[in-house]
């Protein structure tokens, strides 16, 4: 079975130059996922202890209003402890830059990584809901997920069936979201899903869905990494 180890709360970490440092107290892992947004350009790269994260999912904002490019990306085998988490992206003045960071022990390390992933979103005018469904090949896959929001100020998306927030970063009329499933033992491979919904009709909102495959030789009782 996964387990979250730790995780950085999604914040706004920008700057105006190509790079952002964020420190991370991962504890005793072996799989980091970051969450990245952008306004603007999307982002290059992304290290975790100098080594080259996975870009797992990239998804652009299709709408009018806002400029947003959220991208997912994952370490595994990724070193235990406070470890820096380094974003390159193009030089842009003041846009808008989030990160959150996710620690999971118990991922497997010889299935393939991930072991499956897809995005989604909905446009002005569009429903009040969107689910993202992956098709897992190994039982007991974790979900973990990425949301955005923009649209009236009155309104604000919400986690729906089968997940659960990590953290989320909310201001008027826009909001980021690190997501997971309700449970991280998801049972018997097939379609999984996670969900968010919003407060009402016409609004704009994206999803990323990321599935990872457990070590069946770890428990969180006896930690065993094979």
């Amino acid at each position: 079975m996964i387990k979250r180890i730790s995780s950085t709360a999604i914040a706004r970490v920008d700057n105006d130059t190509t790079t952002i440092t964020v420190s991370h107290s991962g504890g005793s892992c072996d799989c980091v996922m970051a969450y990245v947004g952008n306004e603007g350009d999307v982002v290059t790269g992304v290290t975790y202890a100098g080594v080259a994260m996975t870009k797992i999912t990239n998804i652009v904002y299709a709408g009018a209003g806002a400029v947003e490019t959220d991208t997912i990306w994952g370490l595994k085998d990724a070193p235990s402890g406070t470890q820096n988490l380094v974003i390159t992206k193009p030089l842009l003045t003041n846009n808008r830059t989030t990160c959150g960071i996710v620690s999971y022990a118990g991922v497997s390390r010889t299935a393939t990584f991930p072991d499956a992933s897809n995005t989604n979103q909905v446009i002005n005018p569009g429903p009040a809901s969107l689910t993202v469904s992956v098709t897992t090949t190994v039982e007991n896959c974790a979900l973990v997920g990425m949301a955005f929001f923009t649209g009236s100020a009155s309104d604000e998306i919400s986690p729906s069936t089968n997940t659960v927030e990590i953290s989320s970063l909310k201001v008027v009329g826009r909001s980021h979201w690190t997501l997971e499933s309700t449970s991280l033992n998801n049972g018997a491979a097939g379609s999984k899903s996670l969900a968010i919904s919003c407060g009402s009709l016409n609004q704009n909102f994206m999803l990323s869905v990321v599935a990872l495959a457990p070590n069946p030789f770890y428990s969180v009782s006896s930690p065993m990494i094979i």
